[in-house]
């Protein structure tokens, strides 16, 4: 996500795996970065949680390997840093909790709600409202010793 609003969502049928992601950086999120927000040969950043995927030593090798690609440091288990968490959260809340709990209704009501975010660029746009919240969380995370926020 940018301040612009969301990426594509992508759906992924089991565990997401170092050469899924991989692929999704290379066939998703760089083309889609470079064709509406940062041009070559500009650098891309791009924050990651912890997870094993993000630091397995191929995925490490592969940013080695692409130097326009940007890792920004970031805290473990710094959910209140990580914007992405509001838009996954923002799903969670537009739940119909009377909707038969599947796959096939999980995966359409994230697409729905996801293309819906996307759709509401420049009008009320929550990732342009995270983004500008940055400074903000950074400084409360800051006051807390790096403890739990309101964010």
């Amino acid at each position: 996500m940018a301040a612009c609003g969301p990426g594509e969502l992508v759906v992924i049928d089991e565990h997401l795996n170092s050469l899924q992601y991989i692929e999704i950086l290379e066939q998703i999120m760089i083309p889609s970065v470079r064709a509406l927000l940062i041009p070559e040969p500009n650098p891309i950043y791009i924050t990651m949680d912890d997870s094993t995927v993000h630091n397995a030593a191929i995925v490490t090798d592969w940013f080695q390997r692409h130097p326009e690609v940007i890792r920004i440091q970031w805290p473990a288990r710094s959910p209140d840093l990580m914007p992405i968490e509001n838009l996954w959260s923002q799903m969670v809340k537009k739940w119909d909790s009377n909707s038969a709990k599947t796959k096939v209704n999980l995966v359409a009501h994230a697409m729905n709600i996801w293309e819906a975010m996307r759709l509401k660029r420049g009008v009320e746009n929550i990732c342009e409202t995270l983004v500008r919240s940055m400074s903000r969380r950074l400084n409360s995370v800051i006051e807390c010793n790096g403890s739990y926020t309101i964010y």
